[in-house]
């Protein structure tokens, strides 16, 4: 079975949201998973321009992202969070993009 609790640990009822933990349990372990949605990089479930400047305020080193966020931030997966992943982002927002989860 799978659970996936809001931060006062009561099931969510809405969207998934980058920075949620999955608690799985297979019937004899117990297995968490951290929930990343490319390009929400604040986590509220959607990719908006609010993503945008996290990420640009993260490469100017104006902010710090917390470990899903910085995944969330690497629209390419290529491992690296750089201009090109805050253009993708930008290129989504106009709908010259569709970022894949």
């Amino acid at each position: 079975s799978a659970v996936l609790p809001d931060e006062n640990g009561a099931a969510v009822s809405g969207a998934m949201r980058t920075g949620m933990v999955l608690h799985y349990y297979d019937g004899t372990y117990m297995t968490q998973y951290r929930i990343v949605i490319f390009g929400d990089v604040n986590g509220d479930s959607a990719i908006d321009a609010i993503d945008l400047l996290l990420i640009r305020k993260n490469l100017l080193g104006l902010a710090t992202l917390s470990e899903a966020c910085k995944t969330a931030s690497d629209v390419n997966r290529d491992g690296i969070v750089d201009a090109i992943d805050l253009l993708l982002v930008r290129k989504h927002l106009l709908g010259l993009y569709s970022i894949t989860q």
